[in-house]
């Protein structure tokens, strides 16, 4: 628990005291998978925890873990090293589970450390390179650039999918 509240902590310093956003900034969670710094919208984020003891499903995709119960609640865990083909995940320390609240349910993915939130502006904002588009994955929303970070910006909807679909980016 005292880790989410850190999280939140810093979620809360990063917003500041400002209910919503000047049009064209957004902001972003930043997250380590295999050591390349990802990062979602924070709007469809519900929560960060600790990992959880996550009970193995049979017969789901590879990148399904299996499922967690959070507060009465069964939800899904992604792993996207599996998902996105990175290194297998580690268990680490700095491991957290970020739940989004999709349509239907809440969905996980374990991250193996979360960095920060990012603000960007739509100048900092770049579309995948068409290389990266022809490859059909899907995944990559944006390309954000701050100083000399670039962060790759999942697109949520589409990589939170359990079944994988044809579709690209």
């Amino acid at each position: 628990m005292g880790a989410l509240n850190e999280t939140s902590n810093a979620m809360e310093k990063a917003e500041g005291s400002e209910p919503s956003l000047k049009g064209g900034e957004s902001k972003v969670l930043t997250f380590l998978l295999a050591n390349e710094e990802y990062a979602v919208d924070i709007l469809v984020i519900e929560e960060i925890t600790r990992p959880l003891v996550v009970t193995y499903v049979p017969r789901v995709p590879p990148h399904v873990m299996g499922v967690v119960s959070l507060r009465g609640r069964v939800i899904p865990i992604l792993d996207l090293h599996e998902r996105l083909g990175l290194a297998a995940f580690t268990p680490g320390k700095k491991n957290r589970f970020i739940i989004f609240q999709m349509e239907q349910a809440g969905v996980g993915i374990v991250a193996d450390k979360i960095n920060d939130v990012v603000r960007l502006n739509r100048h900092q904002l770049q579309p995948p390179p068409a290389k990266i588009k022809a490859s059909g994955s899907g995944f990559i929303k944006n390309i954000g650039r701050v100083g000399d970070r670039i962060l790759i910006i999942l697109d949520v909807e589409k990589v939170l999918q359990i079944h994988r679909k044809n579709v690209s980016v």
